[in-house]
């Protein structure tokens, strides 16, 4: 009996400690389930020389 009582306070706490933290959790886990993202620049394009403003506009 004492060790069922034990395990529902554990439980309780658990479920309590996820509760509060829960959009902690959900933040952690978007991050790590989020797809990598294309590239929108390449590295050439930035690193590229600016070209010359058109003449004469």
């Amino acid at each position: 009996m004492r060790k069922l009582f034990s395990l529902i306070i554990l439980l309780v706490a658990l479920g309590a400690g996820l509760y509060t933290q829960r959009v902690e959790i959900s933040e952690w886990y978007r991050g790590l389930a989020a797809p990598e993202l294309p590239e929108a620049v390449g590295y050439e394009e930035v690193n590229s020389p600016i070209p010359p403003l058109p003449e004469g506009g």
